[in-house]
């Protein structure tokens, strides 16, 4: 439905009268949409748009800053890596960087087609590494048809070309043909290969009743996965392909493919999509289905919930992922991205994109007050509509300042970036600040001898509410929809969230002096907290040291991190410092794991710190506020999200990766196309989004 009314558009005596848009927040969805919608012709004559945004810096979980005293390092909140399907995200940056004037962003990024996955083999772990090819078409120009079926034959078209190349014939096996419980027939042997399931696949044609195409392919499909088990388990073969995958692995991701395409066609997810599967965890549908022992224990399956941090409050013991989110996710990423598998951006998230999304929304006329926390966002006595947004300023500018100016410039080069502190020349310090600067953006960080209230009230101060704040926090902030806005408890009742941590080094070795040989290496699926680690040396040169002084590897770690059972209600000034600690004591006992297998030449003398020849830095970050932690997909929740525009309400709009994406999973990609339906929502277009159903 769209929420674009001639109220919000009405002529009156003076002319045009705008709709005044108060937006909650500056994460990526927000960015997204406000972007869209200062992208649409004569947009300053129907929208006025205020942003008010806690804390000194804009984009949420995918800020990031540059710290001018510790030689301009760069601190984020985690690992960023855009992917090659995110068609959404690239094409609104392409047209962000050609609004900003800068470089183009074929400049500030750069693909990389090469990861590995780590599997535990009894108390050891070994590397399974992937060589993507280069594929035709740029992310953001040529989106990839998505629809179940098509996915699914391009997994197998894929799997086909990886045994093609290492097998010179057609692969085949004989299997037993059984009748029901009936002992095979003697003699009776059935010669299943993969094209001929290829082909009964390109022709299978839909239906909303089972018929004997189904039955027929979904008994061709598990004898595929039977044939896959067989040769890996009798054959053992041995050896790679030019993918870097060894054969061994190879049939495991067959017998992964031939079970989806049996399970897809009898739980009709061609015809229904990807949703029907959410009711339960990925593991559990694939078990379901016929999974066997070793492809359920296999990181190919496992990795998957490492790297969206699908751990129930990040404990190591809570796994838990929607099957069809998890799936969808899966098929996208692998085969529907164009020129590579991920891009790398150079230089922190905040800089190469929150940076050019605030600057062109400035310049555009958004304005953007900092320092403004939401405390309480109440409804209109109608109950139809939001009729209250107050909050508190944690920080009164100067006198004489209009506005906060959140960017810094450096004067070595003149680039501009997030300073890692506030810029308390332009605030009415207390007088411990900045020495004792206080964390503006922390939940529980509150200081009523300088904090301010404010009101935003609508018909007075807006006409549409735009809430860029996470489920999580944005539930403590609006007690009246439990009992006035229908499915909003089950919601609440069913989402879950994760804490994370990141952990972010510095050593004066390079990457291969410290023993890892492998180009720009990345992994996922390795010991929990940080079970994503990648080497980040290429945004060295972003940083400045003195002669002697240079620093020549710098790695990432990121992960789901155990949340805290006893958190304090609000305000608490020593929460954030206990978790701060904890994030600490368990890096020293993580990096342990950094040494064995990622860098096994750093020296280890067992205490869990680093010696002093190795120029180390060691920056850890705890991701525990309600707005910080990860939303995560758990079997079950989907159906409950909320459209961006699902509240019933007259003019209160929500975005983030939490709600009803299409994809549904908290990735960057999400968050845009959030961005992208409340535009849609509030000014009728775009009317097609590519990505956010399984069907164009």
């Amino acid at each position: 439905m769209v929420y674009w009314r001639t109220a919000y558009c009405a002529l009156g005596g003076s002319g045009l009268v705008k709709t005044r848009i108060l937006v909650l927040g500056s994460g990526m969805a927000v960015l997204s949409a406000l972007f869209e919608i200062t992208s649409q012709p004569a947009w300053q004559d129907r929208f006025e748009i205020t942003v008010l945004q806690q804390g000194w810096r804009a984009g949420g979980k995918c800020a990031s800053s540059r710290d001018p005293e510790n030689n301009f390092r760069n601190f984020e909140h985690g690992l960023h890596i855009l992917g090659g399907f995110y068609h959404n995200t690239f094409r609104m940056l392409i047209a962000c960087y050609e609004a900003w004037g800068g470089r183009p962003l074929s400049q500030s990024v750069f693909s990389h087609n090469k990861f590995s996955l780590m599997q535990r083999t009894g108390a050891d772990w070994k590397e399974k590494p992937f060589k993507f090819p280069k594929r035709r078409g740029k992310p953001g120009v040529d989106p990839t048809e998505a629809t179940p079926k098509a996915l699914l034959e391009a997994a197998l078209d894929m799997i086909v070309g990886l045994l093609q190349a290492a097998y010179p014939n057609d692969v085949v096996v004989p299997l037993a043909e059984t009748a029901g419980d009936s002992a095979p027939e003697e003699g009776v042997w059935l010669l299943v290969t993969l094209r001929q399931v290829q082909q009964q696949l390109r022709a299978y044609k839909l239906g909303p009743a089972d018929t004997a195409d189904d039955a027929t392919l979904i008994q061709n499909f598990k004898k595929l996965a039977g044939y896959a088990r067989l040769l890996a388990e009798e054959h053992r073969p041995s050896g790679t392909n030019p993918s870097g995958i060894a054969v061994g692995d190879l049939l495991i991701l067959l017998e992964l493919v031939a079970i989806l395409g049996a399970g897809f066609i009898a739980d009709k997810v061609f015809l229904h999509g990807f949703d029907r599967l959410d009711d339960r965890d990925a593991l559990e549908w694939l078990d379901g289905h016929g999974a066997s022992k070793g492809l359920l224990k296999s990181t190919f399956v496992n990795s998957g919930y490492d790297y969206a941090f699908a751990y129930e409050d990040g404990h190591e013991n809570g796994k838990n992922f929607a099957a069809g989110v998890a799936i969808r996710g899966m098929l996208r990423l692998i085969v529907t991205y164009h020129d590579a598998v991920f891009f790398h951006m150079k230089g922190g998230m905040g800089e190469i994109v929150i940076l050019p999304l605030f600057e062109v929304l400035r310049r555009r006329g958004v304005r953007f007050h900092f320092f403004h926390k939401v405390t309480r966002i109440e409804m209109d006595g109608d109950r139809r509509s939001i009729g209250l947004v107050a909050g508190k300023v944690q920080a009164p500018l100067m006198q004489g300042l209009d506005a906060y100016d959140p960017i810094a410039t450096m004067a070595s080069d003149g680039r501009r970036y997030w300073p890692s502190t506030p810029r308390f020349e332009q605030l009415q310090a207390k007088p411990d600040w900045p020495m004792n600067s206080p964390d503006f953006e922390s939940w529980w960080y509150e200081d009523r001898e300088i904090e301010t209230d404010f009101e935003y009230r609508a018909h007075e101060h807006f006409d549409i509410v735009l809430s860029g704040i996470p489920i999580a926090a944005l539930q403590h902030l609006c007690p009246q929809f439990s009992a006035n806005v229908p499915g909003w408890s089950d919601f609440v009742a069913k989402q879950r969230t994760s804490p994370t941590i990141a952990m972010q080094y510095w050593f004066r070795e390079s990457t291969s002096h410290l023993g890892n040989e492998t180009e720009l290496p990345l992994i996922t699926g390795y010991v929990l907290p940080a079970s994503t680690w990648c080497d980040m040396s290429f945004l060295l040169p972003q940083e400045s040291y003195q002669p002697g002084k240079e620093v020549h590897h710098l790695s990432y770690a990121c992960g789901p991190f155990p949340r805290n059972p006893h958190e304090p209600a609000r305000p608490d000034s020593n929460f954030d410092k206990l978790e701060a600690a904890r994030a600490r004591a368990a890096e020293k006992i993580w990096n342990r794991y950094l040494r064995n297998r990622l860098l096994p030449d750093l020296p280890d003398d067992g205490s869990g710190d680093f010696q002093d020849d190795l120029g180390a830095h060691v920056h850890v970050r705890a991701n525990i506020s309600p707005s910080e932690r990860y939303a995560l997909s758990t079997k079950g929740s989907i159906a409950s999200r909320p459209k961006v525009d699902g509240f019933g309400f007259d003019n209160f709009f929500v975005v983030g990766d939490w709600t009803r994406t299409g994809t549904n999973v908290g990735a960057v990609e999400s968050a845009v196309t959030s961005g992208l339906q409340a535009c849609r929502a509030i000014s009728g277009l775009p009317q097609y989004i590519y990505g956010e159903t399984d069907f164009p």
